[in-house]
């Protein structure tokens, strides 16, 4: 395991293990990035259905 997996395991959060993608993966193709974006974005709660909070 390497340090950014050890990480991501320690706190809790999910990687995308991009195929075809290196380090500069904003310059690369689009399709993989796109899709694990969406994939993300489609787990988060609907913030139209999120209960008011007070600030």
């Amino acid at each position: 395991m390497v340090q950014h997996e050890w990480a991501a395991q320690r706190s809790g959060a999910r990687m995308a293990h991009l195929e075809g993608v290196g380090h500069w993966w904003p310059e690369e193709p689009p399709t993989p990035v796109a899709a694990a974006l969406q994939a993300f974005w489609a787990e988060l709660p609907d913030v139209a259905r999120a209960p008011a909070t007070r600030t």
